[in-house]
């Protein structure tokens, strides 16, 4: 009996401790996943040790390197992250809702530098930049825990190439992960019988129509 106890005293201890995810972009990806003692790198992954390239591969490096910049992320694409999290925060449902609110945001920090072909459409995006971040952190602080260190939107009337920069951490206790799954899975099984019942049903009185016929 002591050993069970004990068993379920360190299980309760595990699950309640934190779990850590910190996660930056300047440049260049980076998340790392913190729990107790324990960090692990997710991105970017370690490098192997690469065995010597002959002069003919050496020659196709420059050709690598230059999809791998075509490919970084652009303002764009940050905007339209800021958008989907705007949908999803403002039609919170339990047990998602749930879930959400017991995440701890901190140390959020975000740098944007605005450029465009000319200074109105610089005043422009500087204005749509500064709606689509501001009320994506409205949103999130009223129904989350969230620390901002420092959010800064600069407009460059002189320059032409968009940068910006981010990073910060998120906290999740494995209960509530766990509390989520059995929540969700049981609300997902409750709609699935339900769909299937009145599915049956309603072949049901079509049946009988048929047969009245």
């Amino acid at each position: 009996m002591w050993i069970l106890c004990s068993i379920l005293a360190v299980l309760l201890f595990l699950l309640l401790l934190p779990v850590s995810l910190e996660a930056s972009y300047d440049n260049e990806l980076s998340l790392r996943l913190r729990y107790f003692f324990f960090k692990w790198t997710i991105f970017p992954a370690k490098e192997e040790p690469e065995e010597e390239k002959s002069p003919q591969k050496s020659k196709k490096e420059p050709a690598k390197e230059e999809t791998k910049k075509e490919k970084k992320p652009s303002l764009d694409s940050l905007l339209e992250i800021l958008e989907l999290v705007k949908q999803a925060l403002s039609s919170l449902r339990n047990p998602l809702g749930y879930f959400l609110r017991h995440i701890r945001y901190r140390d959020i920090w975000l740098h944007i530098l605005v450029a465009k072909e000319d200074a109105h459409q610089t005043a422009l995006r500087y204005g749509e930049c500064q709606a689509a971040v501001h009320s994506a952190l409205a949103l999130l602080k009223n129904c989350a825990d969230i620390k901002i260190a420092d959010i800064q939107i600069q407009a460059d009337f002189i320059g032409e190439e968009e940068k910006f920069s981010g990073g910060g951490s998120i906290k999740i206790r494995p209960i509530h992960g766990l509390i989520f799954g059995f929540w969700f899975m049981g609300s997902f099984g409750i709609g699935y019988l339900r769909r299937k019942w009145t599915e049956a049903k309603g072949s049901k009185e079509l049946k009988k129509q048929v047969d009245n016929k």
